[in-house]
């Protein structure tokens, strides 16, 4: 909030500060240079002052999980310092967009997408895909999800555990799928 001041403006009885995070911004890469901080140092404070504002925005109730995730992907490591930062300006002020609870909402809405990333991240590479499927000969249709599906459930199982075990049970699924569809 150090740009409040120079961007103080008054309209229709309302006190605005409109660009004060772009300004607050910029003027504390200035400081930082001044006080001999680190290009990073620079780097992470003037970010996180730049997006000061997002998570108040994204507190509100209408806020689609797509929103949220794109805040994340953009901010990274430092998206929940930020969350932090602004449940505790909500805390301090009166005039915060939709209070305490839609950033605490937005807290767990983000650590449930850290979770599924984490999930999808430590999953085990797919022993197939529907590339192997259309080799064999299948034009692609809906079957591919339930092939692929009864695939991963057999490794799932421990029934298959390398590539080529799951190729010799594809040709398998494939021939009852045939049998039952002719």
């Amino acid at each position: 909030d150090i740009a409040k001041p120079k961007t103080y403006s008054y309209e229709n009885n309302q006190v605005h500060f409109y660009g004060h995070d772009v300004e607050g911004s910029k003027m504390f890469r200035e400081i930082g240079r001044r006080l001999s901080f680190s290009r990073n140092e620079i780097k992470i404070i003037s970010n996180l002052i730049l997006n000061h504002m997002h998570p108040h925005y994204l507190s509100a109730p209408e806020t689609t999980r797509k929103a949220i995730n794109r805040f994340l992907n953009r901010l990274g490591d430092w998206a929940f310092p930020l969350v932090l930062m602004a449940f505790c300006d909500a805390l301090a002020t009166k005039l915060s967009h939709y209070g305490v609870s839609g950033h605490l909402k937005l807290a767990r809405i983000m650590e449930d997408l850290l979770v599924e990333r984490e999930k999808e991240a430590n999953k085990p590479p797919k022993l197939i895909t529907g590339y192997d499927i259309m080799e064999r000969g299948i034009e692609p249709s809906p079957i591919y999800k339930k092939i692929l599906q009864e695939i991963e459930d057999l490794r799932a199982e421990g029934i298959i555990k390398t590539r080529e075990e799951a190729l010799k049970y594809l040709d398998k699924i494939i021939e009852k799928y045939k049998k039952v569809n002719q």
